[in-house]
This record gives structure tokens, C-alpha cells and sequence, in this order.
């Protein structure tokens, strides 16, 4: 339920979580069929500017009752800036083909020891 102060999810992918593992996931039973479904979220690099660790790389994606992602965007490398970005940085949409029923994920894009720490805030998928 709504907090009065909200939440976030922040993660220390490392080495523990495996490349492309799932961060988050919400089912969507609501589509329109090949109708797009507009997806903006805020991430933060939880490392400090001038950290030489590695970055946080997402994936968010739809994905069928079959486990196939029908449709995605890749963050890219997220930069060490102390604030808060949002994402995309530009409008997109994700298809979801001919889909009623959906899940909607987040992953990472890689796995790395040093570094990789994430927070994700405000994802809202519509």
C-alpha cells in the first residue's frame, strides 16, 4: 500500500545476482492489445562521481506467459551522477503485441563485482 514517505528499491546487483536476473516484476492483466504501453522510471548510480567501479546497466522489458520478452529498452551504462535521471531519456513505448496479459520486468544487463549498485524510484508503466 501508499507509504506517506514512498519507497524505493535499491540493489547491490555484484556477484551474487546473475546476469539478467529479475529485479522486479509486476503482473499487468489490463492491456489493450497492440496498443503501445508508454514506461518511465527514475534510477540512480549509488556510486559517488569519480568512483572507478562499474556501472549499473538495466533492462526493462514485457514479457509473455511463456517467459519471452516481447518488447524492451536498455538504460545503457547509468553514470555515476549523484541525482537521480530519469529513464528513458527520451519517450518510448514497448509493444505488446496482441497481449492481454502481461508481466512487466526490470533486469540487469550485467554482473559485475565492483560497483553495479542501483536504486530505482517512480516506475510507472501505462
Amino acid at each position: 500500500p501508499p507509504t506517506p514517505d514512498g519507497r524505493y528499491l535499491v540493489v547491490n546487483i555484484g556477484a551474487t545476482i546473475p546476469q539478467t536476473e529479475v529485479l522486479y516484476e509486476k503482473q499487468i492483466n489490463d492491456i489493450i492489445p497492440n496498443q503501445p504501453i508508454n514506461v518511465e522510471f527514475f534510477a540512480i548510480n549509488l556510486l559517488k562521481i569519480g568512483n572507478t567501479q562499474f556501472d549499473p546497466n538495466l533492462r526493462v522489458a514485457l514479457v509473455d506467459a511463456g517467459g519471452t520478452e516481447i518488447s524492451w529498452y536498455n538504460t545503457g551504462d547509468i553514470p555515476k551522477t549523484e541525482n537521480w535521471i530519469q529513464y528513458p531519456t527520451t519517450p518510448i513505448t514497448l509493444d505488446p503485441g496482441a497481449n492481454t496479459s502481461l508481466k512487466f520486468i526490470v533486469r540487469s544487463n550485467v554482473q559485475q563485482t565492483s560497483g553495479n549498485d542501483v536504486a530505482i524510484d517512480d516506475i510507472r508503466v501505462y
